[in-house]
């Protein structure tokens, strides 16, 4: 066989196995995670829809927890706040699910199952350790997480960092030109935009990518996850 044979066949090859390989890869790129930004509470009235009892409807469970305490179990952050109406549910903001693995805790979870299929349109979540300011900084904030649904559908949740201006009370998303504090409040993630219907789902977990150091202590935090099953303010 002459050189120019020699190279015309091992560039085949070398094609071949590209085009092979290629052939793998796009349907990963394919299954990506959907993106969503989440959106203060503090700013959007998306936060009010009527929600669904989780300490009721839901059994939560994580890889990890902190010091094993029921200080820190998975079920707070599915409690209920003491104060709400008869026949409302608000999340406990004063508890918190911690995680209790190495460093900031990427890769831990929280699961809830549910005992019955439970609808969802809306996901609001306390990145962090909602029950003081101080808590709130001294513990790790989440700032990116994978959420998985039983239906198969994958998103990758980005919290934004939400500031405001304690002298004057002035929110934003952006650090100002005066002392600023990071608010310890919960963001919304539209997992069913408006109009569409919710998905429906047997269980949903909750994956840690990344989060910010805590200025004390490493464990990341969550203290809500409240659903909303449908787009209804109920008033």
């Amino acid at each position: 066989m002459s050189d120019i044979m020699r190279m015309t066949t091992k560039r085949q090859v070398f094609l071949t196995v590209l085009l092979l390989a290629t052939s793998t890869v796009i349907p990963v790129f394919a299954q990506a995670a959907t993106v969503i930004n989440g959106q203060s509470c503090e700013q959007n009235l998306a936060c009010d829809m009527q929600k669904t009892d989780l300490a009721r409807a839901a059994t939560a469970s994580a890889s990890s927890t902190l010091e094993n305490s029921p200080e820190y179990a998975p079920a707070n952050a599915i409690d209920a706040a003491p104060d709400v109406a008869p026949g409302e549910y608000w999340g406990n903001s004063t508890t918190a699910w911690c995680e209790g693995a190495a460093g900031v805790g990427v890769g831990q979870t929280i699961r809830l199952d549910f005992a019955a299929p439970q609808p969802l349109a809306l996901l609001n979540i306390s990145p962090g350790y909602e029950k003081s300011l101080d808590l709130y900084t001294k513990n790790s904030r989440l700032r990116e997480a994978h959420l998985t649904l039983s239906d198969g559908s994958e998103y990758r949740l980005v919290f934004g960092k939400h500031f405001y201006d304690a002298s004057s009370l002035k929110q934003s998303w952006k650090p100002m030109d005066v002392p600023y504090l990071e608010m310890n409040s919960p963001q919304v993630f539209e997992i069913s935009p408006e109009g569409q219907p919710p998905k429906v789902i047997d269980w949903m977990e909750i994956r840690i990518l990344k989060a910010d150091m805590g200025s004390k202590y490493s464990d990341t935090c969550i203290s809500r996850i409240e659903i909303a099953p449908q787009w209804d303010m109920g008033f």
